[in-house]
């Protein structure tokens, strides 16, 4: 990957998030403006200008790795010393690259050297990330408020961005799930806002300007002192994305006044 190249989403420090989880997929979707190849060892994958689907299967833990790569895209050109095979699907899994189900060779490599290669080209990019925590995770902020998610849970989160690599910004609110029992939010700054928040958040979303809202099992049935919580936790939330230092990552995809 050329570091003067780096896109806003190149600058996430996914590597350093993934071996917290147990396992998860991501899947991409974008445009080149024009055509790209993407060298891994001595072969090379073209892909042309257009949309493209990118599918990654990654295994978490102290020794996280992409177990799975698969690009999509209408002309992609897989080439080595010998020859130059064309298909509309490439695949790397266990050290073999397959091209529309017909293998074209063993190759050695990270694969997330390979996203991050073709990912720093991508306009207009949509995501779609599921992941489950290996165990409990806790997270805190010198903001005041501690975010605790227990192990097994499944998170998901749905993004869209428009603009070009380096200004990707969203383009609709991104929706970050939390399945089973939900997570955990406190806030040391207002106990007692923290003590009506014990029902669970299901549901995170963050709009483009940066405000955030929370949605715990069965808001609308919820107690008023509880949606109130919620509330206050939300702008306590939405004034963090805005400017704290944890966040700044966040900041560059909102389109703050």
């Amino acid at each position: 990957m050329d570091p003067a190249l780096k896109s806003a989403l190149n600058r996430l420090p996914v590597p350093q998030w993934l071996h917290r989880f147990e396992a998860g997929t991501l899947r991409i979707s974008g445009r080149l403006t024009a055509p790209v190849t993407v060298g891994i060892g001595e072969f090379g994958l073209a892909v042309p200008a257009g949309l493209v689907r990118i599918s990654v299967v990654f295994q978490g833990g102290p020794s996280a790795f992409v177990s799975t790569l698969q690009v999509a895209a209408d002309g992609l050109v897989w080439r080595d010393a010998d020859r130059s095979v064309e298909g509309e699907v490439w695949c790397w899994k266990d050290g073999i690259a397959v091209m529309d189900e017909a293998p074209v060779g063993r190759i050695d490599g990270r694969k997330s050297q390979a996203v991050e290669t073709l990912v720093q080209h991508l306009s207009d990019v949509h995501v779609e990330a599921r992941a489950v925590p290996a165990k409990a995770l806790t997270m805190r902020s010198g903001r005041g408020f501690e975010v605790s998610v227990p192990a097994g849970v499944v998170m998901t989160a749905v993004g869209c961005t428009r603009g070009g690599p380096k200004g990707l910004v969203l383009a609709r609110p991104m929706v970050v799930g939390f399945a089973g029992e939900g997570i955990a939010l406190a806030l040391s700054r207002f106990r007692r806002v923290s003590a009506m928040l014990s029902v669970r958040v299901v549901r995170l979303t963050l709009h483009p300007n940066g405000r955030v809202e929370l949605e715990g099992r069965g808001t609308r049935g919820l107690g008023r002192a509880v949606r109130r919580g919620l509330s206050t936790t939300a702008e306590v939330l939405s004034e963090w994305v805005r400017e704290g230092t944890a966040t700044a990552m966040i900041r560059p995809f909102l389109v703050l006044s």
